[in-house]
């Protein structure tokens, strides 16, 4: 079953060697994000992949990860696909570790976020085509009027969270949503975005009953003053990445 999962995903995964620095197994997906054949793919050079003008920042991240500074991480990148053309992806890695706490594996996952690019094209240069663009990323927007306590969802979002569009929302409507063992997560980066930190989480919801991942990012608006005006985000709906990650996290077919 985890086989099949991994073979069939639509999201770009690779599980290569900290130690050996091989890339040991990739996906059919992947394959297909880079351009590159199996067989290329567990030849091929990571730093090559990434486009130049990220490649120092991935890369001092994932030596955070390996070196247990923090346990996954998320970034927006850009890579070099095989015949040369540049894309926008988000790559996300995590270790396996062994007893004594040193890495042995790392999971990548890769996703194409083109289509989330366009989005936020769009955002800037015409509302007219944001409802447009969001369905077809899947990925919702936000503004929050602090002054009112007003939420402003987009369509997509109100999709997202199973919300009837005319419903009125506030962030504590909106915390509501988190699950119980996230909130405090939530409401505590919240708080230091308000104190300039980047606002860029993955976190759980509860809709209708079932769990699921949310990635959101926000960019915060202050008056001359520096009080908080209010803010705009993106809410992605990252489920199936995370329960392809827990699988293989779970699983001991990875060791093999």
């Amino acid at each position: 079953m985890l086989r099949h999962f991994y073979d069939h995903s639509l999201i770009g995964m690779a599980i290569t060697s900290p130690i050996t620095k091989q890339t040991l197994q990739v996906n059919d997906e992947l394959c297909k994000i880079t351009g590159y054949s199996h067989d290329e793919m567990l030849r091929v050079s990571w730093p090559e992949l990434i486009h130049p003008e990220h490649r120092d920042a991935d890369f001092a991240e994932y030596a955070r990860l390996l070196n247990g500074e923090i346990s996954t991480y998320a970034r927006d990148s850009r890579l070099i696909r095989k015949d040369g053309t540049v894309i926008d992806i988000t790559v996300n890695s995590q270790c396996v570790r062994k007893s004594d706490g040193q890495a042995e594996l790392t999971i990548c996952t890769i996703q194409d976020v083109t289509a989330r690019k366009t989005m936020e094209h769009a955002l800037r240069e015409s509302s007219s085509n944001l409802n447009q663009a969001q369905r077809i990323a899947h990925i919702g927007s936000w503004a929050l009027d602090t002054r009112r306590n007003e939420l402003k969802w987009s369509a997509e979002t109100h999709r997202m969270f199973e919300v009837p569009e005319e419903t009125p929302m506030t962030y504590e409507l909106f915390l509501d949503f988190v699950h119980p063992d996230d909130r405090g997560f939530v409401d505590q980066a919240w708080q230091k975005a308000l104190q300039g930190e980047a606002y860029d989480i993955e976190h759980r919801v509860i809709v209708s009953g079932r769990t699921k991942w949310i990635r959101e990012r926000a960019e915060l608006n202050f008056d001359a003053t520096g009080q908080l005006i209010g803010g705009l985000g993106t809410s992605q709906d990252i489920t199936e990445r995370k329960e392809i990650e827990l699988k293989l996290l779970e699983s001991e077919e990875i060791r093999r």
